[in-house]
C-alpha cells in the first residue's frame, strides 16, 4: 500500500481553503483580488493559529494566574504570593488649621492610655512674673492621654478641640490642650472654689479664645495655662491673671495662629 506524503495532505487542505476563499471573493464581486486575497486570508489564518498555539504553551508553562507567575510576580491571587497585605501608616492629621502633628494610637485599643511628659524650659523668658515654661510634644493621640503636669500646658492631644467658653463642669483635658494649640488660654480652678470667686472668674474671662473649667488636683486655687506656659495663682483677683490672658491669648507661643476655637466639641455657657 502506498502512503501519501505527510506534506501533501496539508497542501490539499490549504488549496481547499484557498478555493473556498476565492469563491467567497467571487460571490461578493471581488474577482480582481480573488487569488491574492484568498492566499493572504489563508496565510493570515495560519499565522493566527500559530500565535494562539505559542501563547497557550507559554501560559501552560507559567501556570496561569494561580501558579508561580500570576498577577503579583511570585504567584497570583491564589499562587505562592498572592495579594500583599496592606501596611497601614499613621492617619492623616485633621484638616483644620495646620495641625501638622501626626496621629498615633489605634481606635481598636479600648482602655489604652499614653502618658505625656512636659519638660521644664528654665531659659524661657516671660514678661509676666511667675510664669513657668515647658517644652511639650505636639501630636494627635487617639488613646486616652494621662498628663504628668496638672493641668497640662500642651502636649499630645485629641484630634478634636474643645470649643472656647465658660464651663461649670470638668472637660476633656486632651481636647482643651488642642484648643491651646489654636491659641486659647485655659484657666482652671479648684471645684471647691467659693462661688463668688467663680463668678469673678466668669466675669473676667468672657472673651474669645478663653476656656474656663473646674479641674481636680490643682496645685493652686487658680491656674492659667497657654501652649507651653503656665501660671499658678492664689486668687482670681491677682492682676497677673488678666495680664496672662491679654498676652498669651492667640499670643506668640501659638503653634497654629488663625485656627478656630469654635466648631469643635462642647457647649459652653
Amino acid at each position: 500500500m502506498s502512503r501519501t506524503p505527510r506534506g501533501s495532505s496539508r497542501r490539499r487542505v490549504r488549496v481547499s481553503e484557498a478555493a473556498a476563499a476565492a469563491a467567497l471573493f467571487a460571490v461578493f464581486g471581488l474577482t480582481g483580488c480573488a487569488d491574492g486575497g484568498a492566499e493572504d486570508l489563508v496565510k493570515g489564518k495560519n499565522e493566527d493559529e500559530a500565535a494562539a498555539s505559542a501563547t497557550a504553551k507559554a501560559d501552560g508553562g507559567k501556570g496561569g494566574d494561580g501558579g508561580k507567575g500570576g498577577d503579583a510576580g511570585n504567584g497570583g491571587d491564589a499562587g505562592n504570593g498572592g495579594t500583599q497585605p496592606k501596611v497601614s501608616g499613621s492617619p492623616a492629621p485633621d484638616g483644620t488649621g495646620d495641625d501638622s502633628g501626626s496621629d498615633s494610637g489605634s481606635d481598636d485599643q479600648p482602655g489604652a492610655t499614653v502618658t505625656d511628659k512636659a519638660v521644664p524650659a528654665p531659659n524661657a523668658v516671660s514678661p509676666i512674673d511667675g510664669v513657668v515654661a515647658y517644652t511639650v510634644e505636639r501630636t494627635h493621640e487617639k488613646r486616652r492621654v494621662v498628663y504628668d503636669l496638672t493641668p497640662p500646658a500642651g502636649g499630645v492631644h485629641n484630634a478634636r478641640w474643645l470649643n472656647c467658653g465658660i464651663y461649670r463642669t470638668g472637660q476633656d483635658a486632651s481636647m482643651a490642650v488642642h484648643s491651646m494649640e489654636h491659641g486659647a488660654v485655659w484657666v482652671t480652678y479648684r471645684p471647691d472654689l467659693p462661688n463668688d470667686q467663680v463668678a469673678e472668674l466668669e466675669a473676667l474671662l468672657g472673651g474669645p479664645f478663653v476656656l474656663l473649667t473646674p479641674y481636680d488636683g490643682l496645685p493652686a486655687p487658680v491656674v492659667a495655662s497657654a501652649w507651653g506656659v503656665q501660671l499658678a495663682l492664689e486668687s482670681p483677683s491677682d492682676p497677673r491673671l488678666a495680664q496672662f490672658v491679654s498676652y498669651y491669648r492667640e499670643g506668640p507661643q501659638t503653634p497654629e495662629p488663625g485656627a478656630p476655637c469654635t466648631g469643635g466639641v462642647g457647649s459652653p455657657r
